[in-house]
């Protein structure tokens, strides 16, 4: 399964590595006003709406949509979401819980270089990891794994870090944030798919679902 989806998994390993170093290089609030200050008016609506790719609603609606063409697709769609949703709300809310967003920890100094899109609720708290990031990579790591086409496979991760990308640029998230959470919803997603296909998991489901 590696081999095969090499156009998904070499840049992908090589956007971790280079976000890694960045993190090391840099301070978590100084790369969350650097990505902010790239706005503009198109980024603002681009980024306002695109963050939605990494909601609950989006891969629940997706997987009901896809099952009607390929069930097995769809199963592992929502089951993937399920986990890693589960995952990261629970480490959100236990571990994590006192983990504040960007807007709580910027200093009264760098206030005037932000910029706050209109219409965008911004939140304070429950910051680590990024449930949307989680989210966006489990999904769209699962329709990367199915596609036969290179280019698709590279069109699904740049999907999920461009989501990833406008928590950042919402101030909704640090970048270790959404690192973690790609991270976090890529790795269920291969787990769910090991598990499902490779190892027929997913035909003892539908068994046991007949009877």
């Amino acid at each position: 399964m590696t081999f095969k989806n090499g156009a998904f998994f070499f840049p992908y390993a090589f956007i971790i590595i280079v976000l890694a170093f960045v993190q090391i290089r840099m301070r978590q609030i100084d790369i969350s006003i650097e990505i902010n200050s790239l706005h503009n008016d198109v980024l603002d609506q681009v980024c306002k709406y695109a963050t939605y790719l990494g909601d609950g609603f989006f891969s629940v609606l997706g997987a009901i949509i896809v099952f009607r063409f390929n069930p097995k697709l769809a199963v592992c769609l929502l089951i993937s979401y399920l986990l890693s949703a589960g995952i990261a709300q629970a480490l959100k809310h236990t571990l994590f819980s006192e983990y504040m967003r960007p807007i709580a920890l910027i200093g009264d100094t760098q206030l005037k270089r932000i910029h706050l899109v209109d219409g965008v609720d911004i939140n304070y708290k429950n910051s680590f990891p990024s449930g949307h990031a989680t989210s966006a990579f489990a999904f769209f790591t699962v329709l990367a794994m199915f596609a036969k086409s290179n280019l698709n496979k590279i069109i699904y991760l740049l999907l999920g870090c461009f989501t990833a990308f406008t928590r950042i640029y919402l101030l909704q998230h640090f970048l270790i944030d959404v690192f973690t959470g790609a991270i976090i919803g890529s790795l269920i997603a291969l787990l769910v798919i090991h598990f499902l296909i490779t190892k027929n998991g997913y035909e003892l489901l539908k068994s046991k679902v007949k009877k």
